[in-house]
């Protein structure tokens, strides 16, 4: 199982455009969008996979900032 290729090379490739997103990398973005067109990956599928880490990321950064409200009320009230 170790070494063994599961994925697909343009399912991979996909997953580190959408973690490229997700780290705000913008290098590790044009690199990743670019090979994903070499890989025959088509406009819609990227964009599509854009905007799915686009929603996890701004969704977890909604529920970070309750995290941090609901933190330091924790603390105020100690």
């Amino acid at each position: 199982m170790i070494g063994e290729e599961i994925l697909d090379p343009g399912t991979k490739e996909l997953v580190a455009l959408a973690a490229s997103v997700d780290g705000l990398c913008q290098p590790c973005f044009e690199y990743h969008s670019a090979k994903a067109k070499i890989l025959g990956i088509n406009e819609k599928e990227i964009r599509e996979v854009i905007r799915i880490s686009q929603t996890v990321r701004k969704r977890g950064a909604e529920f970070m900032d309750g995290f941090i409200e609901k933190t330091l009320s924790k603390l105020a009230s100690q």
